[in-house]
């Protein structure tokens, strides 16, 4: 690594509290995670103002039906590349890691009460973006799973995010 890199890095471990090796860690396992989805599926920034102007009931269907049909080719193709088991844990991790931790579609808040998992996906882009959310997130789900282990039910929307509700025998809960 180059003088400029490693004092990036070491700059950024001071402020983060983190040490150089786990943040160089931490970095690479988020490009892995996401090079592949982002080039290959066209990825791109906007700014939460753009998205919210355009994320209104007219354009409902719109979003609805681009999540229906290709939340579940996204995450079978992550699975596949990244060569993880189709199972909770991993819809879990890209759901948590990497839709709302590295690509900010929402805050992940997640329990367990009883036999269930409950995920909360919280954000502040209103009803369409929720929606969209259940579909492509639904779709992806049935992709890992199997369509027949998941009800629609179990996916609540709101004006503030969605709620996925499912029993922990679908998966190892860690």
């Amino acid at each position: 690594m180059d003088g400029d890199l490693i004092s990036d890095l070491d700059a950024q471990s001071k402020r983060t509290g983190m040490s150089i090796n786990a943040l160089v860690n931490k970095i690479l396992k988020e490009s892995t995670l996401h090079a592949y989805s982002t080039k290959e599926y066209s990825s791109i920034i906007v700014p939460g103002a753009l998205l919210r102007g355009v994320l209104n009931p007219a354009n409902e269907e719109v979003f609805t039906d681009f999540g229906r049909k290709n939340g579940g080719g996204v995450l079978k193709d992550a699975v596949m590349t990244g060569g993880r088991p189709k199972n909770l844990e991993t819809f879990r991790y890209f759901l948590r890691d990497g839709y709302c931790g590295h690509s900010n579609w929402a805050e992940y808040f997640e329990r367990i009460f009883e036999d269930k998992i409950i995920i909360k996906l919280n954000h502040s882009l209103g009803m369409v973006w929720s929606k969209f959310m259940k579909e492509y997130f639904y779709a992806g789900m049935c992709e890992v799973l199997g369509k027949e282990n998941i009800p629609e039910e179990a996916f609540s929307v709101t004006d503030a995010g969605l709620v996925i509700v499912l029993p922990i025998s679908h998966g190892t809960v860690k």
